[in-house]
């Protein structure tokens, strides 16, 4: 009765145990979730500015398709099946046609002329993500028929002790 007891009791702790880690641990530390991808298109900039350090933080997935280094950072302009933007970086450049998922702030960059605002909106990298796996084309092997080798003969007197040979 004690033993049946105590196994109730350490399973019940481990539950317990295993329920808090997976309870406290964020969903995208394991991979269950999903990262929220938002169109370029629908990236705006935010009118009435939030105090919370995730304010303006999206991701976004796409396509590069230009590139501009500067001294110490660089920008280079992403694109989807919903538009283009600059994207502002300190770290190194990706390569142009690579797809990428960055997660980045918004940011705008007003600029009057004339008494208009032709100001720019741009995002500043966060973080690059992982990217997507590219698709392999793939490559057409030739068929060959498997070359059959011919197996020698194998003559079993000479495993057998010499009484026990075929002698002919």
């Amino acid at each position: 009765m004690k033993i049946l007891n105590i196994r109730g009791v350490h399973g019940g702790i481990l539950s317990l145990l295993v329920g808090g880690l997976v309870g406290c641990t964020p969903l995208n530390y394991l991979g269950l979730a999903q990262t929220p991808l938002t169109p370029i298109r629908e990236i705006s900039p935010q009118t009435n500015p939030q105090t919370t350090p995730e304010a303006g933080i999206i991701y976004i997935e796409g396509k590069v398709v230009d590139r501009a280094p500067f001294m110490e950072s660089g920008s280079y302009q992403l694109q989807d099946a919903t538009g283009t933007v600059w994207v502002l970086t300190n770290g190194d450049l990706p390569q142009t046609g690579q797809e990428i998922i960055i997660k980045g702030k918004v940011a705008y960059q007003s600029i009057p002329i004339g008494g208009q605002d032709v100001g720019e909106l741009y995002i500043v990298e966060v973080e690059k993500l992982d990217t997507p796996p590219v698709a392999s084309s793939p490559v057409a092997q030739p068929v060959s028929s498997p070359q059959v080798k011919p197996t020698p003969q194998t003559n079993f007197d000479e495993f057998l002790l010499p009484h026990k040979r075929n002698a002919k």
